[in-house]
């Protein structure tokens, strides 16, 4: 996966850089700061963050670091983006456990008839969960608006969802009758125990 987003990358900015297009749009992620012990997270914070594990978190790190390389360079404008934890109509769970995102992984589960109900960790865990339709307007608002150029913004909502609290509200969607029960089945191996934002930090803001 490294090596892959890696030839995107160079194909994609060298391209840009030849034919002159007027701005990149870089939809990062918020994987950039999995090592980070910063909380609630600014865009600062990037600077003293830890490098991200191998593959794809870094391969994201490697597309931030092109944007600002080739603006320095090439003078290629760009605004990077930071989509945190999206969910929305048309993902779909993995084949196994912990293979994909959360909420299909556990929405799948549930229609299955699960009980208990299997989570990682010990539900206390806390996330950002972000529809992907407010995803897209901000990317769309990040690409039409002149004020975040040669800015990067993380994009999210600031409210913080627990494991076990969400576990709960799909259970009630998945119209669940029965008494809810769940159980712990291990951890990530990169464990990060919450994810928030904080409200943005840039001097620059823009409209979504």
């Amino acid at each position: 996966m490294l090596d892959d987003n890696a030839r995107i990358l160079s194909t994609t900015f060298n391209s840009a850089k030849i034919h002159e297009v007027a701005r990149i749009v870089y939809v990062s992620s918020s994987c950039v700061f999995e090592k980070s012990l910063a909380y609630p997270i600014r865009e600062s914070d990037l600077e003293s963050a830890p490098a991200p594990s191998p593959g794809y978190p870094f391969s994201k790190l490697l597309g931030e670091a092109y944007c600002r390389s080739f603006r320095q360079q090439y003078g290629v404008p760009y605004t990077i983006i930071r989509p945190f934890n999206v969910y929305g109509p048309g993902e779909m769970p993995g084949s196994q456990t912990g293979k994909s995102h959360l909420i299909p992984d556990l929405t799948a589960k549930l229609l299955r008839g699960q009980h208990p109900l299997e989570i990682f960790g010990d539900g206390t865990h806390t996330r950002s969960f972000t529809h992907v339709g407010d995803i897209a307007r901000g990317i769309v608002s990040g690409l039409e608006s002149p004020q975040p150029v040669n800015e990067d913004f993380n994009l999210g909502h600031t409210v913080e969802v627990s494991i076990l609290e969400l576990a709960k509200k799909l259970w009630r969607i998945c119209g669940r009758t029965d008494h809810f029960a769940s159980r712990s089945v291990g951890r990530h191996a990169i464990d990060v125990k919450k994810r928030g934002l904080h409200a943005c930090d840039n001097a620059t803001q823009f409209p979504v």
